[in-house]
């Protein structure tokens, strides 16, 4: 999970893609799909953020057999937008549900299942962070 999340943040399609494995089943609720279908999605549609952060909580992971795994993760994901450009910044709470199995040597996501909790949109822009005060910036 740590490592498709900062794989995402980064825009690094090709290690999120590798987190799958080729036949997994992915339903992030804006897209369902194979992993290309997902990768192909956020490639086109986190262009128009400026960056993402994801923070991924303690995964609580239960074994359903030898090699298969039960894995939900609780998430943070901030995508903020460049201000002034009209997007709006999202901060979003979501569990994901993953299955993980072992096949040979290969440890992956089979299926995962994306449950959002809460989403936020908003526009940064006439706000101003009430702690700005307290931080010098530094050219």
């Amino acid at each position: 999970m740590r490592r498709y999340a900062a794989a995402v943040d980064r825009g690094d399609w090709e290690t999120a893609k590798s987190c799958y494995f080729p036949d997994a089943y992915d339903d992030h609720g804006v897209v369902k799909g194979n992993p290309d279908d997902l990768i192909t999605h956020f490639a086109r549609t986190l262009k128009t953020f400026s960056g993402t952060l994801h923070l991924v909580g303690e995964p609580e992971i239960e074994q359903e057999s030898p090699r298969r795994f039960l894995v939900r993760t609780p998430s943070l994901a901030f995508h903020w937008a460049e201000r002034g450009t009209g997007t709006k910044s999202l901060l979003m709470g979501a569990l994901y549900e993953d299955i993980v199995e072992i096949r040979g040597e290969e440890c992956a996501i089979a299926r995962r299942t994306v449950i959002v909790k809460d989403a936020i949109e908003y526009d940064g822009e006439e706000r101003e962070w009430p702690l700005a005060k307290f931080f010098v910036r530094t050219q």
